[in-house]
């Protein structure tokens, strides 16, 4: 697997999507942070998880992350790396031949604090904003990330918990 390979559970390849596939059943709940759900699609994503981080004998510490934790408040990506990562940790052939360590990504407090929009008027709801707003607010936030040495040279297993951005 190429190191900068993108892995998902499910890939929407039309729309409309169908509201009632299984993949989706839990997904209000678990973006609401329900325990149950959050473990649900933790446990759907271990396979995939194992074979990426057990497969990979070049490396043995990885580190799983989710998104930046924005004011304070994890998202249900961050609910679900950290579940993840439980289930990593007790599973037999990971743990035997890995070591993992889950690490938050921060933002520079500073520099979220000033949100730069260029209508003034908008809320703060992403979803409001334009594809030119969407393309800078995303550039703007990469900015904002706090840097992490720990991160350097050492293989990454980035959760999240959907990659949809309209930018």
């Amino acid at each position: 697997m190429n190191r900068t390979d993108i892995t998902c559970l499910h890939r929407i390849s039309q729309i409309p999507i169908d509201p009632n596939e299984s993949i989706f059943g839990e997904y209000p709940a678990f973006k609401l942070g329900v325990a149950k759900s959050v473990r649900h699609y933790a446990e759907l994503l271990l396979p995939l998880a194992k074979r990426i981080i057990a497969g990979d004998s070049e490396y043995t510490e990885w580190i799983l992350t989710a998104p930046a934790i924005t004011d304070q408040t994890p998202a249900a990506a961050n609910l679900l790396c950290w579940e993840l990562f439980e289930l990593c940790k007790h599973d037999r052939d990971i743990s035997s031949s890995q070591e993992l360590s889950v690490m938050d990504i921060h933002h520079d407090r500073e520099s979220t604090a000033s949100m730069d929009w260029k209508d003034p008027t908008k809320s703060l709801d992403y979803s409001k904003l334009d594809f030119e707003d969407r393309v800078k607010e995303r550039e703007r936030h990469s900015r904002c990330l706090v840097p992490n040495a720990d991160f350097h040279g050492r293989p990454i297993l980035f959760v999240n918990d959907i990659c949809v951005t309209g930018a």
